[in-house]
């Protein structure tokens, strides 16, 4: 089950969820949408890897669940993405593939 809103309000409340950098406006009604360290172009055909902005630390009964923006995916950047086990603590470091014909540049600070 995905945490509403609320109860990832919730679980920051009680710290069983640290988001930090937390944005009010990453906050969406079924999950948060992390931000990108810093700015990054992607080649057409190319992979790279991006950090997130946001330092997580989940408790030992939250997992996360990791998915692209659909914004970007229409623009031909695939994300390899995995499960974040509970109890993670740190900065997430995700793998980009851009598989349109295009340069593709992602702005630091940008949800993705």
């Amino acid at each position: 089950m995905a945490l509403s809103d609320s109860e990832i309000r919730d679980a920051l409340d009680v710290r069983s969820l640290v988001i930090e950098p937390f944005d009010e406006a990453s906050l969406n009604p079924a999950g948060y949408d992390l931000r990108l360290s810093d700015s990054v172009t992607l080649e057409p055909g190319r992979h790279g890897l991006v950090a997130t902005m946001e330092r997580v630390e989940l408790g030992c009964d939250i997992v996360g669940i990791m998915h692209i923006r659909s914004s970007l995916a229409r623009e031909g950047i695939l994300a390899s993405l995995a499960l974040v086990d509970p109890g993670f603590r740190g900065q997430l470091t995700i793998s980009l593939f851009n598989g349109s014909e295009k340069a593709v540049r992602l702005k630091g600070g940008e949800r993705f």
